[in-house]
């Protein structure tokens, strides 16, 4: 994130995001996961990658009570 105080390093989006396109100069153009693409190009360095979990399960072996 960034250190300045400008309002451009503030988070916008709260919700998850597909990066639609990216340009050679860095922008990158979102759509929501219902498809809708937004109009604002965004800066990749705003951008916050997700790392999905791999799907195998944790098994229990005690339980807490």
């Amino acid at each position: 994130m960034c250190v300045s105080s400008s309002a451009k390093c503030h988070p916008r989006h709260f919700c998850p995001m597909v990066v639609v396109s990216c340009t050679p100069k860095g922008a990158c153009r979102l759509a929501e996961l219902n498809s809708t693409v937004s109009k604002l190009e965004l800066a990749t360095f705003s951008i916050i990658p997700y790392h999905a979990r791999p799907s195998k399960s944790v098994p229990v072996t005690v339980a807490l009570v």
